[in-house]
């Protein structure tokens, strides 16, 4: 392992930061890295020293806080920008060797991919960005911004803290370079170095041996003894920062001044103790020393203001100390402190977070207050209070709520930030992208293999000239013409959806197994038959019917169909699913004979499983992706499809009338995928904002918080009655019980059934109390929760905590439905591959 870098040296007299000095004490450095490391360590020292336009052009600009006119953008800046990543491709040749993985890091190196690969095209690169990557709208600011996108581009992997700055980077590379952008990244082009260029999420953590050997040493339990006799009976609360404007300082101040407003009773009671670590600016950064003045300036005067108001002989409860702190008395402060405030109004990875949820212990562990800013929001949320750190009233609402927390709360939100601590290391970090730069690797390759040398003209032309006979062969598909020509477009496969007669026109409704169809939906059939029937199922290539006998019967009369039609596929893919009704259930082929016998030579009708409409289905948004595959993989020109209401309806996108048709071509398909990917289901809408870029997957197993409108409070309710993730609500039994009766019960006509008869075909009464057994499902829907076997009448005051009365709002409850959406297409994206 080579570790290439620029030592940065602190000056011992101002303790401020100097980068380049002279060759005396470069050669000095280079022999000290050699006897302190195991690892091989090669120094760089840019000719430019410090790099002002990664310092004060793009961190900034990355961080949403545009470079003035006056900072960074010259050219002397960008040359000497482009100087720095040019030293480091030197440095990096200098070592490299056939089969090396490079692994670069950080926006000051965003050219460097570029410049290796053009020296080395087979060098396997991975470039990861630690800190925020900003929307494409706050990014195309920069002048130079094609030049470091293809810079970065020319990597294999590029790596992200979460899934929001992933969206940022290929949404950058799109609108400003046009690039064609997957689930997975950037596909080929030549802005990507000719090969498709990963892109992913991989997030960050601490690496816990120091910390560990910290925590555990005599000095730190020393401090922590004395921490506890200077703040005996005080509650503390503390944050760390750098002394930076994005880190939101003031806002921290003004939220804790706003709180002992609101609760003057704490005011001797709590203690906040701010610490920032005295790094100063670089030498010769005029603009960043000015700033940094200006802010302490501010942290000066407000702690002052809130020391005035609440303060005390003998108690002062805001404490600002601006030092130079060593590890233990941080990891001290943090094992006592009750609750830590990590609130920057924009940034990456936080470690103090990390680092303070490591610190606790039961039964005293502390609360974590995270901005939404934050990239860790995604990772940590469930493990605590998230804040907007602009909205100091909130803010000052979330202190007061950390304080009071009860312990069983407290817990809760520790073991879920342990858990994620231990399982998200920077070592395994860095194990999964090494491993994510060795797959991209070998994809790459394959890519490289499938592409075919280029075409020696002067053989073949020679050849041509030559020959007597001729013959050209040429691709067709988007080889010489674009794919949305005209020509090509005449080409391309039609899709026939064709609904039977629905249930208003089909035998006893809801109720009769395998329903036929009545005399009106004959008609309907025969009308359709006359219009268009004939022409549409003579121009078919394949007729795919389900198996139901309202589908069979709707497609022998309206496409006049013959028994032994070869084109003919019955197939239970597109088949109905309503989860307990009884019109769903099919027929054995011995019925389906005798009632049918025109169908039974129709291929697939005779391979149907024994009672086939009781195997185990998935949902139907996954199972109208599945067969919209088949399809696609079909390589007939024209297709009818004869199916169902609800199943159809997630292919063209609407509820069809009766015995009618719509015409679908290829691209209408592949939009219609994506459509009943997500089930007309926004996400936006369902989930909270730090959750909205998160994969379904991980969705699923967010805590119930990550759903729009569902408080802490709420979400603890919830979970005495079961639900403590999405999955778990999606799931729940109850909810799925009262959906069934919302579904079945307005059906249910007075008179015309005989209810206990049909409760058993349902099986309801085994999910009611014995009370509720044999009650209409009309009565049903207006009773409390407590009507299920299971619950008891206690529970009903928790129902309507969150909201719900009776039955029927269970059923229809917002939150179930969104928790069973999120699962569904969690499975969908599963079965596609995508991430």
């Amino acid at each position: 392992v080579y570790l290439v870098g620029t030592p940065v040296v602190r000056r011992a007299s101002d303790r401020s930061l100097v980068i380049g000095c002279d060759e005396g004490l470069q050669q000095q450095l280079v022999s000290f890295l050699q006897t302190v490391s195991d690892v091989v360590t090669l120094p760089v020292f840019p000719p430019s020293g410090r790099d002002r336009f990664a310092d004060q052009v793009i961190f900034p600009l990355f961080h949403y806080t545009p470079p003035s006119v006056e900072t960074g953008i010259g050219l002397s800046d960008w040359d000497g920008y482009k100087l720095v990543n040019e030293t480091y491709r030197d440095a990096v040749l200098q070592i490299y060797s056939r089969g090396d993985l490079v692994l670069i890091n950080d926006y000051p190196l965003m050219l460097l991919p570029k410049a290796l690969r053009k020296e080395r095209p087979d060098i396997s690169i991975g470039f990861y960005i630690h800190c925020v990557f900003p929307s494409s709208e706050v990014y195309r600011i920069l002048p130079q911004r094609e030049e470091l996108l293809r810079g970065v581009l020319s990597s294999n992997v590029i790596g992200f803290h979460n899934f929001q700055y992933v969206r940022h980077f290929l949404t950058a590379a799109t609108r400003i370079l046009g690039c064609e952008c997957t689930a997975n990244g950037i596909e080929a082009c030549e802005d990507a170095g000719g090969t498709s260029t990963k892109v992913i999420a991989v997030p960050l953590g601490i690496h816990l041996e120091p910390y560990t050997k910290i925590f555990n040493s005599e000095e730190t339990k020393q401090r922590i003894r004395d921490l506890e006799r200077t703040f005996a009976g005080k509650t503390i609360l503390m944050a760390v920062d750098r002394l930076e404007e994005k880190e939101g300082i003031p806002h921290k101040i003004m939220a804790f001044h706003k709180f002992l407003q609101k609760s003057p009773s704490w005011a001797e009671r709590v203690v906040f103790v701010q610490l920032v670590n005295q790094a100063k600016a670089e030498d010769g950064d005029d603009e960043k020393a000015r700033e940094e003045r200006q802010l302490l300036q501010q942290v000066y005067q407000m702690g002052g203001e809130c020391n005035s108001a609440f303060g005390a002989i003998g108690h002062l409860p805001f404490h600002f100390l601006y030092q130079d702190f060593n590890r233990v008395d941080v990891t001290a402060l943090m094992v006592k402190a009750h609750v830590f405030m990590d609130t920057p109004l924009r940034d990456t990875l936080s470690r103090e977070a990390h680092e303070f949820v490591w610190c606790q212990e039961e039964p005293d562990c502390g609360v974590l207050i995270l901005s939404e800013f934050s990239g860790s929001a995604q990772s940590l949320r469930a493990a605590a209070i998230c804040v907007n750190p602009w909205d100091t009233t909130a803010f000052a609402d979330a202190i007061q709520e950390a304080i009071e927390m009860e312990f069983q709360d407290r817990r809760e939100l520790h073991l879920y930030g342990q858990k994620h601590v231990f399982d998200h290391t920077q070592r395994r970090w860095a194990a999964n992208f090494l491993d994510e730069i060795v797959t991209a690797e070998r994809e790459c390759e394959d890519e490289r293999l499938q592409i075919p040398p280029p075409l020696d003209h002067d053989h073949p032309v020679a050849a041509l000239r030559k020959a007597s006979r001729r013959i050209f062969v040429f691709g067709f598909s988007g080889t010489l013409l674009p794919r949305k020509s005209k020509i090509q477009a005449k080409l391309l496969p039609k899709l026939h959806p064709v609904l039977f007669g629905n249930l208003k026109v089909c035998d006893d409704n809801l109720w009769t197994p395998d329903n036929p169809l009545t005399a009106e939906g004959e008609a309907q059939c025969a009308a359709a038959h006359a219009e268009w029937g004939t022409k549409v199922f003579a121009e078919a290539d394949l007729i795919v019917i389900s198996p139901m006998t309202r589908a069979l019967q709707t497609a022998y009369l309206i496409g006049g169909l013959k028994p032994e039609d070869s084109r003919i596929l019955v197939t239970p893919m597109c088949a109905e699913h309503l989860s307990g009704a009884t019109c769903d259930e099919g027929r054995s082929l011995e019925d389906l004979r005798r009632d049918l016998p025109w169908a039974v030579s129709w291929r697939g009708l005779a391979e149907l499983e024994e009672d086939w409409w009781k195997v185990e289905r998935p949902e139907e948004p996954l199972r109208v992706a599945a067969f919209l595959d088949f399809l696609r993989a079909r390589t007939e020109a024209r297709i009818v499809v004869v199916s169902h209401g609800a199943f159809l309806g997630y292919i063209v996108g609407y509820h069809m009338e009766n015995a009618k048709k719509h015409v679908m071509d290829l691209d209408e398909i592949q939009e219609s995928k994506r459509s009943c990917e997500r089930s007309s289901f926004n996400i936006g809408f369902a989930v909270s904002s730090e959750y909205e870029d998160a994969p379904l997957k991980q969705l699923a197993k967010a805590p119930l918080t990550c759903l729009q409108g569902l408080g802490r409070k709420k979400a603890a309710m919830i979970a005495t009655l079961g639900p403590k993730t999405v999955a778990d609500l999606a799931g729940w039994k109850f909810a799925r019980w009262a959906e069934a009766i919302v579904i079945l019960g307005p059906n249910e006509q007075d008179g015309s059934r005989d209810v206990s008869k049909l409760q058993r075909k349902m099986n309801i009464n085994k999910a009611l109390d014995k009370e509720w057994e044999g009650w209409a499902m009309s009565f049903l829907l207006d009773a409390a929760p407590s009507a299920f076997a299971g619950l008891t009448p206690a529970k009903d005051p928790v129902f309507k905590s969150i909201g719900i009365k009776n039955i029927k709002e269970l059923g229809e409850w917002k939150y179930y439905r969104w928790a069973k959406a999120i699962c569904t297409l969690a499975e969908v994206e599963s079965e596609n591959g995508s991430s």
